[in-house]
């Protein structure tokens, strides 16, 4: 049995540095288990604050209903897209509240970008999956 992140509820996910000069993060499955990674730009840009509200942010995502539902996107495209859960909605806030500092993701979704193909899975992608990094950051800094 995985170790438990327990204040977030989930199995502690598998843990990835992805090779890539954007700053950003994603989550997805490794088998039956979740996995986050960040990648490598993320932790050279990103204070040790920031780099825990979006490890906090990505944990919240780890449920594996979402995550098949964000997969099957990822795989088939515009067809299940509809299905795909919305990023930065519920999300940034359940993580400001894990790590008790919403101006740590405030400040790390600014320096978030990238993220375009297998949009779902990101921390910070384009198009209508994400909400907007101002209303995610203008929502974190009203708590």
């Amino acid at each position: 049995m995985p170790d438990r992140a327990p204040r977030a509820g989930r199995d502690a996910p598998y843990v990835l540095v992805v090779e890539a000069a954007e700053c950003n993060a994603l989550v997805a499955r490794r088998g039956r288990r979740a996995a986050m990674a960040v990648t490598t730009g993320a932790l050279a840009t990103l204070t040790r604050t920031e780099l825990e509200a979006v490890v906090a942010h990505c944990l919240v995502r780890c449920d594996p209903a979402r995550l098949a539902a964000a997969g099957a996107a990822c795989a088939f495209g515009p067809l299940l897209m509809t299905l795909a859960p919305r990023v930065g909605y519920d999300d940034d806030v359940a993580a400001a509240a894990l790590t008790r500092y919403p101006p740590g993701l405030a400040r790390a979704l600014r320096k978030c970008d990238g993220g375009a193909r297998f949009a779902p899975l990101w921390l910070v992608a384009p198009g209508p999956l994400h909400r907007p990094v101002e209303e995610r950051v203008a929502e974190l800094e009203q708590l």
